[in-house]
């Protein structure tokens, strides 16, 4: 077996060592802490170790994911009257809870900046809101995609813009009518 391109023989073989470990290699196949801070000065050792983070992060998201869908399915059909259920309907709670959080706070690399996504952004806000707040709400939103010299705003181009509102669902470009209050308020004098 060759070793892993920019890699040497120990990396290969600890990275190796995920393929018959899929729960991580044991304690013994460890480097000490030392050494493996320096081999994560190796490029090609840290983009693997990346690539096997991102693996797990993806599978843990899978199973939550999966968790999460039959727990809402069981506090569909539970019971919430019965005393002696409310441990598991906590437990349950719990497990969405759980999901719902690791949608909310992504990581950085999954929360990609996109024309359609900043547009979706805007859509949030208040017509009337102004746009300073607006962009500054953005870059607390999405602090990773912004940078300084973004500050200076690049219009998107015509082609950009054309394939944006060809994407979006008609839906967001009819004006909501307002609701009408069938008790107007009346003035006590």
């Amino acid at each position: 077996m060759s070793d892993i391109p920019g890699t040497s023989r120990a990396q290969t073989l600890f990275l190796r060592a995920f393929h018959t470990h899929p729960d991580g290699p044991p304690a013994d196949l460890w480097p000490s802490p030392a050494i493996f801070r320096k081999w994560m000065r190796s490029p090609a050792f840290a983009a693997a170790m990346d690539d096997i983070l991102a693996t797990f992060r993806f599978q843990s998201d899978l199973h939550l994911a999966a968790v999460a869908n039959r727990a809402a399915i069981t506090l569909r059909f539970l019971d919430v009257t019965d005393s002696r259920l409310r441990t598991e309907q906590h437990t349950l709670l719990h497990v969405l809870r759980l999901s719902h959080l690791r949608q909310r706070f992504e990581t950085d690399n999954e929360r990609e900046l996109t024309l359609e996504r900043i547009f979706l952004f805007m859509r949030c806000f208040n017509p009337k809101t102004p746009v300073a707040l607006v962009l500054d709400s953005l870059k607390k939103s999405f602090p990773h995609a912004i940078r300084p010299a973004d500050d200076d705003f690049r219009a998107p181009t015509k082609e950009q813009l054309h394939q944006l509102l060809l994407d979006c669902p008609p839906e967001i470009f009819s004006p909501k009518a307002p609701e009408e209050n069938p008790d107007p308020p009346t003035t006590d004098n």
